[in-house]
């Protein structure tokens, strides 16, 4: 299909199953604010979080979100920078989505904090402490928002020169937000399974496999609500990206491990843990079984090249990373903390800290992922987003 002659259109809006939708995510999100202000009056006690383990499951959350963003958003350049025309198609929902879904994640962050309006002093003293890369990140996020503004803005009104300066702009900063969110986690030396200077790379890596995996879904689920027709050769192109990012992942996720294991002193110890440890099974299950090797088989069979097999394995690779950030962020606090060399700071009794996922945080995960359904939904209501054949 020629690029110049593609034609873009709101979506009516109004199914049952539209609506249907609406009231879901509306729901979700009830639940979600009535938490949050539960939150605000007793404090994070109904969170699963402690002193030992302060980053729970929002956290987790706020990273596969920030991944699923920068992921989408670059692949919404392919046909704007990279002169790959004949995905130009999906730019205007790959864009609108990825600033969606990082809006999202900021609101999971407000959602986490225990007193949410003080975010405002990192923008007020942020910029004497540009060394702390807390404050990096939030400045990162809004220049992220402003620039992929502008450049879906620019592709809307169809300004092509415009949307290749934009575009690679958004590359940079897409590849900068998810390297600095790899950073807050692989800079902590005192954190044996988070200190790594590979991480941001293997945050990068992610990210380009979850986005991909999430434009893949909400390709076919929009096409599949407006009852339109979609170019299988498309989803079949984007499965060949994520093959190509799963192997990628695969082979950095094992020279990762070997780092760990011979690259730390005490023989790995933190290693073994990470992969013997109660969070284990996540790893092995889901994250490398289900995550990478089954979508990997799919992938490369003959599946592989229908449109039911790219969408189970994209489903499959979304869990994965989702798990991959879990046994990181969760496993690497429960692990005892190094603090100086040849001691450390010891959970209760000398044991490593335990943590579960409470049904509050759910509540507040929930909320958000209302919130960002409902502004998809009225996104494509208001936006020339969809061509008219997909």
């Amino acid at each position: 299909m020629a690029y110049k002659n593609i034609e873009y259109n709101k979506i009516e809006g109004k199914s049952i199953v539209y609506y249907g939708l609406i009231i879901l995510f509306g729901l979700f999100i009830v639940t979600g604010v009535f938490e949050f202000f539960k939150t605000l009056q007793t404090g994070q006690v109904d969170l699963g979080v402690s002193d030992r383990v302060p980053w729970g499951m929002p956290i987790v959350m706020i990273e596969f979100l920030k991944g699923i963003s920068a992921g989408l958003l670059l692949f919404s350049t392919l046909g704007y920078v990279f002169g790959k025309n004949e995905y130009r198609s999906i730019s205007r929902i790959a864009a609108f989505l990825a600033i969606v879904v990082l809006i999202g994640a900021m609101a999971m962050i407000l959602g986490e904090l225990g007193k949410p309006l003080r975010f405002i002093n990192v923008f007020i003293y942020g910029p004497a402490y540009l060394n702390s890369v807390f404050a990096l990140n939030s400045f990162l996020y809004s220049g992220f928002i402003v620039v992929a503004i502008a450049y879906l803005w620019s592709i809307l009104g169809e300004r092509t020169q415009l949307a290749r300066y934009l575009g690679t702009a958004c590359i940079v900063l897409s590849v900068a937000v998810i390297a600095a969110g790899g950073s807050i986690f692989g800079f902590m030396i005192g954190r044996e399974l988070w200190y790594s200077p590979f991480l941001p790379v293997l945050f990068i890596t992610g990210a380009l496999v979850s986005g991909v995996s999430m434009l893949i879904l909400i390709l076919i689920a929009t096409t599949k609500l407006e009852s339109k027709p979609i170019d299988e050769k498309i989803i079949t192109g984007f499965g060949k990206y994520l093959l190509s990012f799963l192997l990628i992942l695969a082979f950095f996720a094992l020279i990762e491990a070997f780092t760990r294991m011979y690259g730390n002193e005490g023989g790995g110890e933190g290693l073994k843990f990470f992969l013997t440890g109660p969070y284990s099974s996540v790893f092995w299950v889901v994250y490398v079984l289900l995550g990478i090797a089954i979508p990997i088989g799919i992938l490369l069979s003959g599946a592989g090249k229908k449109l039911y097999g790219v969408v189970a394995a994209s489903f499959l690779a979304m869990i994965g990373i989702l798990a991959e950030k879990y046994t990181l962020i969760i496993t690497g606090q429960d692990l005892v903390q190094q603090q100086v060399a040849g001691r450390a700071i010891m959970g209760f009794e000398g044991m490593p800290a335990v943590y579960s996922v409470s049904a509050a945080e759910l509540s507040i995960i929930l909320g958000v992922i209302g919130g960002i359904g409902i502004l998809y939904l009225v996104g494509l209501r208001m936006f020339k987003l969809l061509p008219s054949r997909t």
